[in-house]
């Protein structure tokens, strides 16, 4: 896992993704959400294909936290 690497944030899988320079600036931003506004299905996909759930994304953030 690279977390330097270009990441795009999908909040739903219909959504347009807001990209981020840094997967872990996208795993920040998601984890700002409100709980409340957290989709199950919520996705980040960094720029060398891999995609991270929120299982992922919040062991992504305990990483470097």
């Amino acid at each position: 896992m690279n977390l330097n690497e270009p990441a795009v944030w999908f909040a739903a899988p219909v959504t347009t993704g807001e990209p981020f320079d840094l997967l872990e600036e996208a795993v920040r931003h998601a984890l700002r959400l409100p709980a409340d506004d957290r989709h199950n299905r919520a996705t980040i996909i960094t720029s060398s294909g891999a995609t991270y759930g929120w299982n992922a994304i919040e062991h992504i953030f305990e990483r470097f936290k």
